[in-house]
């Protein structure tokens, strides 16, 4: 049974705080209510700064955890290889898992104030095995019923999106939805492609905006230029924001409770 509630589409800017100016393409968008949602890495050297950025923005801008297990600035982190190899062969660490949950989600809570209106993750960590486990366990603690912390669901990929990297992201998600089911956010994910510069972003943006049906949840990855050598996406960000600020759809949309 599906025990998601029905809501209208939302855009995510994803890795909130990851660098300066990822952060500032992030504000200039939630400013401007052209993303309805955000979520924050509180690993960052300047979380604290970053954190401080959030007190203007629009009551409307839902802000959420995203928890980190791969980027350079968070301890004990590994690459992503890693994680996918080791959760495939069952043998995560819990307990670092755990760990990093909770100073995570304290760093969150003790810089801005509050819990985290969603839960999501850098590079879909969460919802790897052993880790989800963890995670469901966590959210028992944190938000004991359903709807108090949305955790973002990318099984349910909506068209277009590119084969291998959606074959890879299938086969180790495989049981997520099933497992986390009472407590998933969105019915339908959109925003995954390759990040690769060459990629006609405005025409998938509109492709995913113009096919969301209530409950889609469409990640994006926007910031200014930078060059920061831990990003490796970095040239993709640009473009993303830029057809982010001149869509004029992304108005429309509101993320509901």
């Amino acid at each position: 049974m599906n025990h998601r509630p029905n809501r209208t589409p939302v855009i995510c800017a994803d890795d909130y705080g990851m660098n300066l100016q990822i952060t500032a393409g992030i504000l200039r968008l939630a400013r401007q209510e052209k993303i309805q949602a955000l979520s924050c890495m509180v690993n960052a050297p300047d979380w604290q700064d970053h954190a401080d950025n959030l007190t203007d923005l629009p009551a409307s801008i839902k802000i959420g955890l995203h928890f980190d297990l791969t980027h350079p600035f968070t301890p004990r982190h590994r690459p992503l290889h890693y994680w996918i190899r080791q959760a495939l062969c069952g043998k995560i660490d819990a307990a670092l898992v755990t760990d990093a949950l909770h100073s995570q989600w304290n760093a969150f809570v003790e810089t801005t104030g509050r819990s985290p209106d969603h839960f999501d993750s850098h590079q879909h960590v969460h919802t790897f095995p052993i880790i989800r486990h963890c995670l469901l366990n966590f959210i028992k603690e944190k938000a004991p019923a359903p709807g108090m912390l949305p955790v973002r669901d990318p099984s349910p990929l909506m068209a277009p999106y590119p084969f291998f990297k959606s074959k890879i992201l299938r086969l180790v998600a495989r049981g997520f939805t099933e497992e986390l089911g009472p407590y998933l956010a969105n019915q339908y994910f959109g925003g995954l492609y390759s990040l690769k510069p060459r990629m006609n972003f405005p025409s998938l943006l509109n492709s995913w905006v113009t096919n969301a049906a209530p409950g889609t949840l469409i990640m994006c990855h926007p910031g200014e230029p930078s060059d920061d050598p831990t990003d490796p996406i970095s040239d993709t960000r640009a473009g993303e924001l830029q057809a982010l600020l001149s869509f004029e759809s992304t108005n429309n949309l509101a993320l509901q409770r």
